[in-house]
């Protein structure tokens, strides 16, 4: 199901570069008005929590159960 704003344990999808097909797909773990901060992994070989701008993602989704 697609979301209009992030939600905690949301899947967000984001930018990656200028590729217009290529990104990035992590979990939402928080917000602010002007950044996302996403739990993901393969970044230095590890998990981690990074805030990004919110220009940046193009979607954000919640599983079916």
């Amino acid at each position: 199901m697609g979301l209009k704003e992030p939600a905690l344990g949301a899947i967000a999808t984001k930018k990656r570069g200028n590729s217009s097909w290529q990104g990035h797909v992590e979990f939402v773990v928080g917000a602010c008005p002007t950044q996302i901060f996403l739990l993901g992994g393969n970044r230095g070989n590890a998990w981690s929590i990074a805030a990004f701008p919110r220009k940046e993602f193009t979607a954000f989704r919640w599983p079916p159960v």
